[in-house]
């Protein structure tokens, strides 16, 4: 392509530049084009009026030229920088960037007589021992028939608040906004959001919708945006597409949940002990597990990636990857996977939750098509975009636990508490179960290069990098709630165990690579494997197996490369790890 060029009244020609973009090139070629025109201007100190008035006019070019270069970026999805950009860009496509999402927790109770604890009602973190504080909410109603313990009682994260947000003067289009923030979203994906509308009689809920272009003009429709400071706007309709609210004084109020987010999943087991209320018929409530689902609105980075998937999956179901593209839409989900499952019609979709407890809440009955909790709540979602008659298997995650030990040698000018936190952090940020992915195989190279790349390591001797293996059933229609105490060590090999009982005491335990071991094994008495790594005892519960009833346990080396299968992810054992520094200053 031939220089660009201008011509001057002289008839002279002279190349410009036409991809200047900075102060110092839009300054040199003002110079140079003066040089041509004006040859007796030969001062070119800073002092000169001239010169000043080019660098004036050069200042002004490079910051339009900047803007122009923001406006491009921001224009196009891959590289916008700025999350207003992304807010409108994404309304082209239907995308909507998901805002803070309360986690969930299940509560215990122990009551003493029958009595009602309602919805809404707030349990909170006993803070008189320095704990953060944290508010819970019941999802619905608990009815205590009379003494005794209620488990897996649901509560989220947040607190609702109830407001007047004005009134309606009956014009087309009228917008209201919410004085507290951020609006949290249920971990069912829907929003927490309920707005009532007056109208000469008791205040009547109105129907959140994406958009009005399905609305009648007696549609109770409203539609609700976010901003990038996470200011929301309620948007009425206009009377052709939308009712309009009528005229009254203070008849429009919403009641909604605000907070949510990642603070929610850091609350500990058993630290949701105080129920806000006179409940005289209720012991004490705890929450046994630590609560999961709870995430920050989503970033500018993570909507660049599901933005375009989604857009590509189109609201439908087909493939593999459709149905975990769908399953990550639904709020409170980190990670899913899916296949194929033993029949040809079914498909499981295996699902973490966010949170440092990535295993999901509430259950899914693929026949009846209905559950609870975050399990049910993807349930629902896919079997609304899928496109074939398929089994729908919403399936929980496994979660095993990784067992590392390692020496990090320092370098002689690096004192060891320092690294010692430094890789502390960098190992839980790598091993966090949100940055490992379901299936994905985690080798013993991964622990060197973490701590390696710490500022003042020289190298690591990694002593353990071992799966700490658990027992799974393999037959779902057994009733059987035995337990497995396990052991490994630094003999276990390589190997997917089958413990299948012939009796209702007695098994057999077979290995893919060991084959059939020689012992027959006994329930409550501890079974070690013929080469000597693998030693496990079978704890009696309630209900004992059938003859048939199959267990599943894999192993791994002392020291080597882990390779879960599609619906295990992993995480540091007890959430940490032994570390031994070698060399550095004291």
């Amino acid at each position: 392509m031939a220089t660009p060029t201008v011509t001057t009244l002289s008839d002279d020609v002279l190349s410009v530049d036409l991809g200047t973009r900075d102060f110092e090139g839009y300054r040199n070629d003002a110079l140079e084009l003066a040089d041509s025109v004006a040859p007796d201007w030969t001062d070119r100190s800073e002092a000169d009026v001239g010169v000043t008035l080019v660098e004036s006019e050069a200042f002004m070019l490079d910051n339009v030229s900047f803007y122009q270069d923001r406006c491009a970026n921001e224009c196009l999805w891959p590289s916008i920088t700025q999350r207003r950009s992304i807010i409108e860009q994404g309304k082209h496509i239907g995308y909507e960037l998901d805002p803070n999402v309360s986690a969930q927790v299940e509560l215990t109770f122990v009551t003493n007589a029958a009595g009602t604890v309602p919805a809404g009602a707030r349990v909170e973190v006993d803070t008189s021992d320095g704990s953060d504080p944290a508010t819970f909410e019941l999802e619905s109603d608990f009815v205590a028939a009379g003494p005794g313990v209620t488990a897996g009682i649901i509560a989220l994260h947040g607190t609702t608040t109830s407001e007047t947000l004005g009134s309606s003067d009956n014009s087309a289009g009228q917008q209201f906004e919410l004085s507290a923030t951020p609006l949290a979203t249920n971990p069912s994906g829907t929003s927490s959001l309920e707005v009532y509308v007056a109208e000469g009689g008791p205040p009547l809920l109105w129907t959140q919708v994406d958009n009005f272009l399905e609305s009648e003009a007696t549609d109770l429709h409203y539609r609700v945006e976010i901003d990038e400071d996470d200011i929301v706007t309620i948007l009425f309709g206009d009377g052709v597409n939308g009712k309009i609210p009528a005229s009254g004084t203070n008849n429009i109020t919403a009641i909604y949940r605000v907070g949510g987010g990642r603070a929610g999943n850091r609350v500990g087991p058993d630290r949701l002990t105080r129920l806000i209320g006179n409940y005289t018929f209720v012991d004490s409530v705890t929450n046994p597990e630590q609560p999961s689902g709870g995430q920050d609105k989503e970033t500018i980075e993570e909507a660049k990636v599901q933005g375009p998937a989604e857009l590509k999956a189109m609201e439908r179901a087909v493939s593999h990857e459709d149905y975990v593209t769908q399953a990550k839409t639904v709020s409170g989900v980190s990670q899913a996977n899916a296949y194929q499952g033993d029949g040809a019609y079914e498909e499981v979709v295996v699902i973490s939750a966010a949170g440092d407890n990535p295993v999901p809440t509430g259950d899914w009955d693929a026949y009846t098509e209905t559950g609870t909790g975050l399990l049910g709540a993807v349930g629902d979602h896919l079997n609304s975009v899928k496109t074939t008659p398929v089994v729908l298997l919403p399936t929980p995650c496994q979660v095993f636990e990784i067992f590392v030990e390692f020496e990090a040698v320092l370098f002689g000018n690096v004192r060891r508490s320092y690294a010692q936190r430094y890789i502390e952090d960098a190992m839980d940020e790598a091993f966090d179960v949100e940055a490992l992915e379901l299936g994905q195989q985690i080798p013993k190279s991964k622990l060197a290069d973490v701590v390696e790349d710490v500022v003042g390591v020289d190298y690591v001797n990694v002593l353990r990098f071992q799966r700490k293996p658990y027992a799974r059933l393999l037959t779902p229609s057994s009733v059987a709630d035995i337990t497995y105490d396990i052991t490994v060590g630094e003999t276990t090999l390589r190997d997917r165990w089958k413990v299948r009982f012939i009796s209702a005491t007695q098994f057999q335990v077979d290995g893919t690579e060991n084959g059939l071991q020689a012992a027959v094994g006994t329930i409550g008495s501890a079974f070690t494997t013929d080469d000597g790594g693998l030693t496990f005892t079978v704890n009696a519960g309630t209900f004992s197996p059938n003859a048939g009833d199959q267990w599943e346990i894999l192993t791994g080396p002392y020291v080597g490369n882990m390779d879960p299968d599609g619906d295990e992810l992993g995480k540091l054992a007890n959430g940490s790890f032994t570390m031994t520094m070698v060399g550095g200053l004291g």
